[in-house]
């Protein structure tokens, strides 16, 4: 009796691909990540979802995770993050890998005043002054304190902002 008449069919629900972390440009090894290296796309077709070796959106935390990460591998403009090609600042390896060959890193102690209200990020160039109070107690009660700015270093690449080490076991925090 139904002849000729056909049941209307559901196509499959497509799901829409996983949004995950891609490079907005080419980084090359060294690079410390910023903001402006990434951003959220839809993972490319045929590239196989790894949850642990990418970033999907929603799943990750950019300010604690990448912000400051180094490139350990080049990664093409547009290819996905995966977490193999990074060390993240405070892992093992990190400051070794950060360092180019014949260069030293020190430490410097800042306060949220001193280090520019988190307006420098890791990755920036800086130039380092010290500054010197001078106490004259022969000079008129308006000079009697002299304070005295020098450059010491300039062009300094910054590898970390705001790390605190925990004193009884040296790791970072």
């Amino acid at each position: 009796l139904n002849q000729g008449v056909t049941k209307p069919t559901t196509a499959p629900a497509q799901t829409a691909a996983p949004r995950v972390l891609v490079a907005k440009r080419t980084l090359t090894a060294g690079t410390l990540l910023r903001d402006r290296d990434f951003r959220f796309a839809p993972l490319p077709a045929g590239k196989p979802v790894e949850a642990d070796d990418l970033f999907v959106e929603g799943t990750v935390n950019i300010s604690t995770l990448l912000r400051g990460a180094l490139v350990t591998d080049v990664i093409a403009a547009g290819e996905p993050l995966v977490a193999s090609k990074l060390i993240k600042p405070g892992d093992h390896g990190f400051l070794a890998a950060a360092l180019r060959p014949g260069k030293r890193a020190v430490s410097v102690g800042i306060d949220a005043v001193t280090g520019i209200s988190g307006l420098v990020s890791p990755g920036d160039y800086v130039d380092v002054l010290m500054t010197t109070e001078i106490q004259d107690d022969t000079a008129p009660s308006a000079l009697k304190t002299r304070r005295f700015s020098e450059t010491i270093a300039q062009g300094i690449r910054v590898l970390a902002v705001e790390q605190t080490i925990d004193t009884a076991t040296g790791e970072p925090v």
